[in-house]
């Protein structure tokens, strides 16, 4: 199943781009933050739970403490950059993640972070949810659907309540992937759902107005880019964008450290952003995100979630 990380990979450069100054406003976070649950819900695996969530934090609370601390030191130096004086730096800011409020970004430092311990929270949840029945889900998963507008401004620390509200996209993708996965075998259905779900798309967005229209919209999304994926697996010159989903931690948590000092010095030079420049500072930032992944899997493994290369040539020998 190749086509995952070359989804990833395309999804990974536009959550860059959707980062960058000047980007359009049609390129919002919710046309990669949807497909990116969508996709985590693929590969589900329920253990026994201390196993579980000492392999969840692992893999996810690890890097985002590490990225957390990294990204408070950034911010200070970006703080410095704009006053030249720390007397500006709003210090308690740092902590309000910790803090019980009704806020869908408590990251200032880093905002791209709220995807980790938001995921290690949707999968707690999915762990206890996994057995049930599926009629079952299907409506724990139709309820959080038609709640949502209230569960999102409900107030909670850690991302507890976004958690509660992306097991939607989660649990969709964890329910359907097997028919999924066999339907894209055929180029025919991948045709047909791409085809379909656009036209579905087109009506919800031309007629309907409401949260519900609002998500079945993007589960729709998911299924098309899903499709369109499966076309590409095949295609010759693809490698780099594996390369880009097989590290899409390393990325999603490192992006903005490169990102913010080029935006920065472009409008420094040119005192002008646009849909164009987006594009020129993602392509920029891209270009020195591989040695920088590179350097991170080589020299702390640990930091993006893996074993370091001995451990793991061990415990396969």
């Amino acid at each position: 199943m190749r086509w995952v990380d070359l989804l990833k990979g395309a999804l990974i450069l536009g959550v860059i781009f959707v980062h960058a100054p000047g980007r359009p406003e049609w390129w919002t976070p919710n046309h990669v933050n949807t497909i990116f649950f969508f996709l985590s819900g693929f590969f589900f695996k329920p253990k026994g739970f201390v196993d579980f969530v000492r392999h969840k934090a692992c893999s996810l609370l690890i890097p985002f403490l590490v990225f957390f601390l990294l990204s408070n030191i950034f911010w200070v130096g970006v703080q410095l950059w704009n006053y030249h004086s720390l007397s500006t730096v709003r210090w308690s800011g740092f902590f309000d993640m910790f803090k019980v409020v009704g806020r869908s970004d408590y990251l200032c430092s880093n905002v791209s972070l709220w995807f980790i311990l938001c995921l290690f929270w949707v999968q707690l949840f999915y762990w206890f949810v996994y057995k049930l029945p599926l009629w079952t889900k299907a409506a724990l998963l139709f309820a959080i659907s038609l709640f949502w507008d209230f569960l999102s401004e409900v107030s909670s620390p850690f991302m507890i309540n976004n958690a509660v509200c992306w097991t939607l996209y989660f649990g969709i993708g964890n329910i359907a992937a097997g028919t999924i996965f066999r339907l894209v075998k055929d180029r025919r259905n991948s045709l047909f759902i791409i085809v379909a779900g656009i036209a579905v798309m087109f009506l919800i967005d031309y007629y309907l107005e409401s949260r519900m229209a609002t998500n079945t919209f993007y589960i729709v999304w998911c299924f098309v880019l899903v499709a369109v994926a499966s076309l590409l697996e095949d295609i010759p010159g693809t490698k780099w964008l594996e390369f880009f989903g097989v590290n899409t931690l390393a990325i999603l948590c490192t992006h903005l450290f490169i990102l913010i000092p080029v935006g920065r010095m472009q409008f420094k030079i040119f005192q002008h952003v646009d849909g164009i420049w987006a594009f020129v500072m993602t392509v920029i930032t891209i270009l020195f995100l591989v040695p920088t992944v590179m350097f991170i899997n080589k020299y702390m493994p640990r930091a993006v979630g893996r074993t370091p290369r001995p451990e793991r040539q061990k415990a396969v020998s």
